[in-house]
């Protein structure tokens, strides 16, 4: 069962590396209480990683991880650094622990920033997070359909569509692709090409041959293996 957390409670989440001891744990821990009083909220426990750098990944540091713990067992509904920077020097990194925390119903502050700041950051790192995780598995997808020459959009010109869906080549259309990857080896432009084309005869698949018809045509590089 998800834990009910307390909005009263907090639990501090302090970050020292080996090359920043500017922010001393004591410094952290005024900020943190300071924003606690100031929302009526319990700092309920303390939570310290000493010598881990701002880019490191949640699951390494060991004290982020005991942070969560605190909070579960505390039902505390935040985690509060000092200082943005003190969470992570990197975005990705930060968008993670806040994707973390946030299926936890646990929110991530820094006792720098304003509220409205803060959510607003919160959510659009969130929402980041989230569509970058579709465009991955889109991009697996796609990437797989082309490995197996399975049709990614429209049938490019020198191919038709065979069963399956996969890609198979059209031997009227694969000469007019031959002449056009021989012409632009020539050095000819997409607009003598395309001209070249309409001379010889050769018709479209619309109107009229388009210079840019012609560069897709001369760069599209298909799967293998085809028929």
């Amino acid at each position: 069962m998800p834990v009910r957390r307390n909005r009263e409670r907090a639990v501090a989440y302090l970050r020292v590396s080996t090359d920043e001891q500017e922010e001393s744990p004591a410094v952290q821990t005024h900020e943190i209480e300071a924003w606690a009083a100031a929302r009526g909220c319990t700092i309920v426990a303390v939570c310290r990683d000493d010598g881990v750098s701002g880019s490191t990944e949640p699951e390494d540091r060991p004290g982020f991880m005991a942070a969560i713990d605190a909070a579960d067992e505390h039902q505390a509904a935040f985690i509060v650094a000092s200082k943005r920077d003190r969470l992570s020097r990197d975005v990705d990194v930060e968008g993670y622990m806040v994707v973390i925390l946030r299926r936890k119903d646990i929110t991530l502050a820094a006792a720098d920033d304003h509220e409205d700041q803060l959510r607003r950051r919160i959510d659009s790192m969130f929402n980041e997070h989230e569509r970058a995780k579709i465009r991955a598995r889109t991009r697996a997808v796609l990437q797989a359909k082309r490995r197996r020459g399975e049709l990614v959009g429209s049938v490019p010109y020198g191919f038709r569509l065979g069963p399956g869906k996969r890609l198979v080549l059209d031997a009227k259309e694969q000469a007019v692709v031959r002449m056009v990857k021989a012409l632009r080896a020539e050095g000819l432009g997409y607009r003598r090409i395309a001209q070249r084309l309409k001379d010889a005869g050769h018709k479209p698949r619309g109107a009229r041959w388009h210079h840019q018809t012609v560069k897709n045509i001369a760069d599209y590089e298909p799967p293998e293996p085809l028929e």
